[in-house]
């Protein structure tokens, strides 16, 4: 039996007795559940021009959108693009080259082979595989200016971090709008503005990837990002097997790193999309050695044995919901 199951980290937001003006808007963007929560007295219209931006970004970055940049650049190996469409493609790019090619922004012909974008999933062969990656290997993006240009066989899918990316250019839209106090969630990818508008901290819940219908732990947050991949997200399962849509770049197939969880936090929501799913793939060790080597963010990654590594810049303000169910590790 084959199925996909899609969940979302859950935002909490403790505000009772608070007389803050609230709007919310709940709507499908970017192939997740979008919600956006605003406070302030102008916060309706704040709302409603956040949906608008971000849809808008949807139609701009979508590989299967026929009206998409990325999809005419696909298909016509070059196309005229907007500055933000070139800025994503340059901030892939970086993460590429950043994390020695794991973030793979030409991701897109495994994914349709896997069925991962059609939901008509299948396994492809060793054979198939083989002819893929090279394609996905030899794949490379040329900006000049508005023009886009990709170099060698295969396509673009921006999926890995399009939401951290978009996220940030909502918050950028919604601060000059006066907006001090908002929670913005794409799926898993959650934004914090601000604080809360009693002044404390946001808490934001991780979900268990052991057991979907609980939280592994809360982390307080305040203007900044923090994205989670899960192998638990969306899957297919055949023949008593597990096959999850975090592909690892090297295989062509669902990444084994032991890790089954991957949060990365920091106040750069573009950086947190790339490097969560760049992490799940890594592993603890390559995870923590690129950490070091590299900085600017934090993480927590849980693995398959039931250890929850935490880095020690979040440590203070991260606890686990049922600290007899797993062991937690602080990495420094």
């Amino acid at each position: 039996m084959k199925r996909i199951v899609c969940i979302l980290i859950a935002v909490m937001l403790l505000l009772s007795g608070c007389s803050e003006e609230k709007s919310s808007v709940n709507f499908m963007a970017m192939d997740t559940i979008v919600t956006f929560t605003i406070y302030g007295d102008s916060s309706g219209d704040a709302a409603s021009a956040a949906k608008e931006e971000l849809l808008k970004l949807d139609e701009l970055f979508s590989a299967y959108n026929e009206k998409s940049e990325i999809y005419a650049l696909n298909h016509n190996r070059q196309a005229a693009v907007s500055e933000l469409t070139s800025e994503l493609l340059s901030q892939a790019v970086f993460y590429s080259e950043l994390t020695g090619g794991v973030f793979c922004y030409s991701m897109l012909p495994l994914m349709d082979a896997w069925g991962f974008s059609s939901g008509e999933l299948t396994i492809p062969s060793a054979e198939e595989l083989e002819v893929l990656l090279e394609q996905c290997h030899s794949l490379s993006i040329s900006l000049s200016g508005s023009s886009a240009e990709l170099i060698g066989d295969g396509g673009v899918d921006l999926g890995g971090i399009a939401k951290g990316y978009a996220a940030v250019h909502i918050a950028e839209l919604l601060s000059s709008m006066g907006v001090t106090s908002a929670v913005l969630s794409l799926g898993g990818n959650v934004q914090t503005i601000g604080v809360k508008p009693d002044g404390s901290k946001w808490l934001v819940a991780v979900l268990d990837p052991s057991d979907t219908n609980a939280y592994l732990g809360m982390i307080e947050s305040e203007d900044e990002a923090i994205v989670t991949s899960g192998a638990y997200q969306r899957y297919f399962e055949q023949d008593g097997v597990r096959y999850h849509h975090i592909i690892d770049p090297e295989t062509g197939c669902p990444a084994d790193s032991g890790v089954i969880s991957a949060t990365v936090i920091c106040d750069n929501g573009t950086m947190a999309d790339a490097l969560s799913t760049s992490l799940f793939i890594m592993g603890v060790e390559k995870s923590s050695e690129f950490w070091r080597e590299t900085g600017g963010f934090d993480f927590i990654l849980v693995s398959e044995d039931g250890t929850v590594f935490v880095t020690e810049g979040i440590a203070d303000r991260f606890s686990l919901s049922d600290p007899n169910a797993y062991t937690l590790e602080v990495i420094s």
